[in-house]
């Protein structure tokens, strides 16, 4: 009965004689389920016992398995605004259990997901601002819409489940920790079409693609499958429970280090030492040799010679080496000791009486520091050797150590990651396992898809991982290929004047725009949203006409609404004389030159000129270009361009002041003809 969709519950009890009947934490009370498809509903029971669910007149009947997991598809629920009971009932060795989830809607459930401007407030909470949304709030007296947020998880390997949350009713009350782009979604379709909306949010800040993607997917793509391995390959280590995290640096270390065993072995009390420097011990390397000034990235080798007298030798050895910034691994006469991965922690550790010889010996500590200053940090009294059991005679470490630098860390592969830190969440995969695929195969109607800042300019190779990451989603959920609506990136940073443009996110919203490739997505442009008095903010506050403008391509695609739902999209050029004519898709009832300001509708400019317009000719020189509607054509053209070649439009981070729209008020896309943007 099971197959590859992560609806598989690993419980600790696994495998036991008896399990209690649990199900994940995305079915609870006010839950919404979707109408028109088949809703799996999934947990754990007693191996091979009976579980029963019983929902709108339905009940199903299945047999868990010998692992305990189980899984039911109740028929197509037909949409319903009234509060009902979901029953599950298990029978095995443990007796009777029951679990019972009120309040239960039947509508259409929509995934938003992305980065912070997906996870943004309506209230803009996070932030600690109130935003230009806050009056919405006393609006908010929506009781058929729900919202579920994801706790945030990166992990290497697929969850089954979340830590717990609750699914939040839509008032007035609640609404400000809705995702606001989700919301104002939700809020659209809802009031046009009277279905119940279920927005399970799952969106993090500062995060990439690559951390949202599926393996199986993300891993064809060039450029991320050795990371996808990387992190392949630990999951697989983790579940055999042969992983830690000092292995994998010191598997990453036999690779990019000089001075490994593999290579110089220089913590061996063989190795020629003669051309090393010193720098006192312990001590944080800034204003030293070892850093030259300025913090110093990367491998580090420090060594000290010790003298064992012999009535030590032979013996079992404890070592303090005091605390490393960040990573180290220990070494005595040149076999490793120990390590370490956090920069806090005492190095105390054992060398075995086979390592120490009478008379000099070697301490050796290999310092990976990744971020900010490095060294052996602490007291001296904290850096020491003294054989076992003996502690009143220690011989102190501190003092002059040798030192040589191995390489920097932008010479070498990417070091393991350590997760439970910051960095985690963009662990390739990571998002994906620990906060997608455990809400999978929940049913839903569609996803919406607000990501990219933190990709920066990637160009053609974001639109190939956006295919990865929708296809990897689409096989995970197994409902073919549902709705996926994406934010194409609003202006960011100063306005730029130079007419070429083609800076990194104008690049973005080109790998964007070609995503509409992919079968059933759609696009918002947001291009005129950010807040021009405030160009660096990452996050503009205009998020209702980002989750309106997304609405619109659901309301035409999904619910059957005749209405324009996209602002004009490039379709072609063709060139007469000295005029380039550009073409487009989604023209509606026609172009105009239009006006916005904030959340207020879009305003129609008469005899408006069209702005950010450029035009280049054959010696590939870009000027900024006249441009004027006609029909439903622009017509672009310059004095200094006799025969045009290429074309642009608002094609840099922030084209501030672009102004072509459609009669519905919908903006045009950014683009470039040149097919070599990259």
């Amino acid at each position: 009965m099971m197959n590859k969709c992560k609806w598989l519950i690993m419980m600790l009890c696994a495998g036991a004689a008896q399990a209690e009947l649990s199900m994940p934490t995305v079915f609870s009370d006010n839950m919404v389920l979707q109408r028109g498809k088949p809703v799996p509903i999934w947990g754990s029971a007693d191996p091979d016992g009976s579980v029963s669910v019983s929902f709108a007149g339905q009940t199903k009947t299945t047999a868990a398995d010998k692992s305990g997991q189980w899984l039911i598809r109740l028929d197509p629920l037909t949409s319903s605004a009234k509060g009902q009971k979901l029953s599950v009932t298990s029978t095995g060795k443990p007796g009777i259990g029951n679990l019972a989830f009120t309040n239960v809607l039947v509508g259409d459930v929509w995934l938003c997901s992305g980065q912070s401007n997906m996870d943004y407030e309506v209230a803009g909470g996070r932030r600690g601002k109130r935003n230009l949304l806050e009056k919405f709030d006393a609006e908010a007296k929506y009781p058929a819409i729900r919202h579920f947020a994801v706790p945030e998880k990166s992990t290497v390997i697929e969850l089954d489940d979340t830590a717990k949350t609750t699914w939040a009713v839509c008032s007035p009350a609640t609404v400000s920790q809705f995702s606001a782009v989700g919301y104002f979604y939700g809020r659209m379709i809802h009031r046009r079409t009277d279905v119940p909306i279920g927005l399970i949010s799952s969106a993090v800040g500062g995060t990439k693609i690559e951390s949202w993607a599926r393996a199986g997917e993300l891993g064809k793509i060039d450029g991320s499958k050795e990371a996808v391995a990387r992190v392949v390959e630990r999951g697989k280590m983790i579940k055999k429970g042969t992983f830690t995290m000092e292995y994998a640096m010191d598997i990453w270390a036999a690779k990019n280090d000089p001075g490994s065993a593999a290579k110089g072995n220089w913590g061996s009390l063989a190795h020629d030492d003669s051309d090393w420097k010193t720098v006192p011990v312990p001590t944080r390397w800034s204003g030293t040799e070892v850093a030259e000034l300025k913090p110093f990235n990367g491998i580090v080798w420090l060594r000290r010679t010790v003298d064992i007298p012999a009535r030590f030798a032979g013996k079992d050895l404890v070592v303090s080496v005091a605390k490393v910034d960040d990573r180290e691994t220990t070494f005595f006469n040149g076999v490793r000791i120990g390590a370490s991965v956090q920069y806090d922690d005492r190095r105390i550790y054992t060398a075995p009486g086979k390592l120490a010889k009478a008379g000099k010996n070697v301490v050796a500590v290999r310092v990976w520091n990744g971020w900010g200053d490095g060294g052996i940090w602490g007291s001296p009294k904290e850096m020491y050797v003294y054989p076992v059991g003996h502690e009143e005679e220690k011989i102190s470490l501190a003092g002059d150590w040798l030192f040589k630098r191995g390489l920097p860390s932008n010479k070498m592969t990417t070091a393991p990651m350590r997760m439970g830190v910051k960095s985690r969440e963009n662990l390739a995969t990571g998002l994906y396992n620990g906060m997608i695929a455990p809400v999978a195969p929940f049913a839903i109607r569609g996803a919406i898809w607000y990501q990219g800042e933190s990709n920066g300019g990637e160009g053609r190779a974001y639109t190939h991982k956006m295919r990865a990451l929708i296809e990897g989603w689409r096989a995970a959920w197994g409902q073919g290929a549902f709705p996926f609506y994406f934010v194409q990136l609003a202006n960011f940073e100063d306005a730029g004047d130079d007419p070429e443009g083609g800076d990194g996110w104008a690049r973005m919203r080109m790998a964007q725009f070609k995503a509409l490739d992919i079968e059933n997505t759609g696009m918002a442009v947001a291009i005129d949203l950010a807040d021009t008095s405030n160009p660096r903010d990452v996050h503009p506050e205009n998020k209702k006409d980002v989750g309106e403008r997304l609405a619109l391509w659901a309301l035409a695609n999904d619910y059957g609404e005749k209405l324009t739902y996209s602002g004009p999209l490039y379709k072609g050029m063709t060139i007469k004389g000295g005029e380039a004519i550009i073409s487009f898709d989604h023209v509606g009832e026609g172009l105009m030159v239009g006006e916005k300001t904030g959340i207020e509708p879009v305003k129609s400019v008469q005899d408006g000129s069209l702005k950010r317009f450029a035009i280049s000719g054959e010696d590939g020189k870009w000027h900024w270009a006249d441009a004027s509607i006609a029909g439903e054509t622009v017509v672009v053209s310059s004095p200094q361009v006799a025969k045009p070649v290429a074309v642009r439009y608002a094609y840099t981070n922030n084209p501030d002041g672009c102004n072509l729209y459609n009669k519905a008020g919908l903006p045009a896309s950014p683009f470039t003809t040149d097919k070599h943007w990259h």
